[in-house]
Formats: structure tokens, C-alpha cells, sequence
């Protein structure tokens, strides 16, 4: 298990050298975790939106809280997180930036 998110970071680390090389788009990426005793939050629900490119999409986190939207074009987001019992969370008036990253751990 404890290979699993040094193979996220080698996939994130690398998506990285890519996007800045070829791409206009860029990704959001995050993690989600109990706020109380850190253990990940598998199967979240990730929604993401932005008014002004009429892009939305939802993922769900997998085992180890990890998520991954698909690419996304440059812009401003909102994104919220839900799952079961736990309240829910959304940050708004995230930037991001051509062939950039913004990390949501």
C-alpha cells in the first residue's frame, strides 16, 4: 500500500513535465482526507464547474483519497467535495493557469 501514492506522485510528476511541453489545459488535484484523524476518504464526490466556460464534471476520489479530474482549459473553477456523512466543501474562484497545476491536498 505504501507504494500507491509515491506512484501517484511519479503519474502527478510527470503529467506535470508533459502538460508544460504540449498543452493549453491544465489540471486540478487533490486529495481527500478526515479532518480529524487523517485516514483518506475513499469514493468522494468531486464536482468541478466554471460559469464562464460552461465546463462541469464530477469523479469520485479512489482508495486513498486521491482525485484526478480529466484536463481542464484554463479558467476560473469552483470545486466542492461530498461524501456520506461529512459536511460538505467547496472553494471558489480557483485559477487555474494554462498548462498549470493546482494541488487541493
Amino acid at each position: 500500500m505504501r507504494q500507491a501514492p509515491k506512484l501517484a506522485i511519479a503519474l502527478f510528476l510527470s503529467l506535470t513535465a508533459h502538460l508544460s511541453a504540449q498543452t493549453t489545459q491544465g489540471l486540478i488535484a487533490g486529495r481527500i482526507l478526515n479532518s480529524v484523524n487523517g485516514r483518506p476518504v475513499a469514493g468522494a464526490t468531486i464536482s468541478w464547474s466554471s460559469s464562464t466556460l460552461a465546463a462541469s464534471g464530477v469523479r469520485k476520489s479512489d482508495a486513498l483519497g486521491y482525485y484526478f479530474p480529466p484536463l481542464l482549459s484554463a479558467g476560473t473553477y469552483s470545486v466542492k467535495t461530498e461524501a456520506g456523512s461529512y459536511q460538505p466543501q467547496e472553494l471558489q474562484e480557483l485559477d487555474l493557469p494554462v498548462a498549470g497545476i493546482v494541488n487541493l491536498e
